[in-house]
């Protein structure tokens, strides 16, 4: 129990020294406090007052299974290290109570996420999809039987994810059809699937190496989450840069002679992967939103996608702009500047008018 509650800490203090080394308290108190407003706001004016926009064209059925994927999220944690091969298998009493710990603590950590996410859509779960009290009980249960079954499991890939599939279909079934039996027979599979953890992953090490894997992955999970919205802090070697010819906008963009820097810097945005690819997340993340929050809610949104985007936009052209080409090709302050707020006419202006337009075509419609 002490060499758990020592990982345990130190995964946490990780944690902690991670999120201090991105932004200091100050950051994350301007951060969250209006998110958390805005998220407080949105639920009053939606779930709370009956408005389930999107979820009016969603039916039962589906929205089960996707709660059921939900659910599987998450990780199975063991606190094993690549050192205990070599040190704690010899002990093997303190072995098993330290992955026995870290199974009880994963089971905490997923019924507290299950349970708060069902109490936010328990409003929506009772008054548009009719569900009853045991048939919300059928939802936990099957939720937490599916993300064991998904993460005690080892097969190929491709076999996992057939076999998610289908036991996700036989949950969603079980939901629709709810009976005591099937409540008990969901329970019963919970603690058939507890045993064999036990006996498969903790009372045996057949299983090392894969657990060595997971727990690596959940470790620096926010890590890796850090990196995937900025890659270039994922490494400090430069990045590589392509010298085969371009493959598209081979031609002139524009006409006029005094565009050239305009030419060089949109080509440069849609020529190079990072910088193309992450102008499409950060515009296709906020999409699906529009359609399923209300208009002030969406005006809200299209402002926050706008500075969001401007600073973006700001920080490539000025990592455009230091590199070493420009040492020899000297452009004025006046041009750089004229060329970006053509730039941003482009990639920003008339990309989020066309939304504004379509929302309001949407309300006024509806």
């Amino acid at each position: 129990m002490e060499l758990f509650k020592t990982r345990l800490l130190q995964q946490w203090r990780f944690h902690r020294k991670l999120f201090r080394s991105v932004a200091d308290w100050t950051t994350y108190m301007y951060l969250f406090i209006p998110f958390g407003a805005f998220i407080f706001f949105l639920y009053k004016e939606t779930i709370l007052n009956g408005a389930y926009g999107f979820f009016h064209y969603v039916p039962a059925v589906p929205f089960i299974f996707l709660l059921l994927l939900l659910g599987s999220m998450g990780y199975l944690r063991t606190f094993e290290e690549a050192a205990d091969r070599l040190f704690l298998l010899q002990h093997q009493r303190a072995f098993r109570q330290l992955k026995r710990s870290a199974f009880m603590y994963s089971m905490l950590i997923q019924a507290v996420y299950v349970s708060l996410c069902l109490l936010a859509l328990l409003p929506l779960l009772v008054h548009h999809y009719q569900f009853t009290a045991l048939a919300i009980g059928q939802i936990v249960c099957s939720m937490m039987l599916y993300f064991l079954v998904s993460k005690s499991f080892h097969f190929h890939k491709w076999i996992k994810a057939i076999v998610q599939l289908l036991i996700g279909a036989g949950l969603t079934g079980m939901v629709v059809y709810v009976s005591f039996s099937t409540v008990s027979i969901t329970i019963l599979l919970i603690f058939s699937c507890i045993v064999y953890y036990e006996k498969n992953h903790i009372r045996s090490n057949r299983y090392f190496d894969q657990h060595i894997s997971v727990e690596r992955e959940a470790y620096y999970r926010w890590q890796a989450r850090i990196f995937m919205v900025n890659p270039e802090l994922g490494s400090l070697m430069p990045e590589k840069h392509s010298l085969k010819a371009p493959r598209f906008l081979k031609g002139r963009l524009f006409k006029r002679s005094n565009d050239a820097t305009s030419e060089l810097m949109l080509k440069t945005l849609i020529r190079n992967k990072r910088y193309r690819w992450g102008y499409v997340r950060l515009v296709a993340t906020t999409i699906p939103l529009y359609f399923i929050l209300p208009l002030w809610a969406d005006m809200t949104l299209l402002m926050l996608s706008y500075y969001m985007l401007n600073s973006w936009l700001v920080s490539v052209m000025e990592e455009i702009k230091g590199h070493a080409v420009f040492k020899v090709l000297t452009i004025q302050e006046t041009a750089w500047h004229m060329s970006l707020q053509r730039i941003k006419s482009y990639a920003i202006n008339y990309v989020l008018l066309f939304i504004a337009i379509v929302i309001l075509l949407e309300n006024i419609f509806s």
